[in-house]
């Protein structure tokens, strides 16, 4: 390192989210749903 600069630290794309997550930064929670295709198989 150099005397007088900010070190920084990289991280990749999975810790990017998980600090921002931490953080609550430009994030939204949302809820989301899968359709069980099982379950209307009988009404086909």
């Amino acid at each position: 390192m150099r005397a007088g600069v900010t070190p920084i630290e990289l991280v990749d794309g999975e810790k990017l989210v998980d600090m921002l997550e931490t953080l609550e930064l430009g994030l939204e929670p949302v809820r989301a749903y899968r359709v069980d295709e099982a379950f209307f198989d009988e009404f086909a």
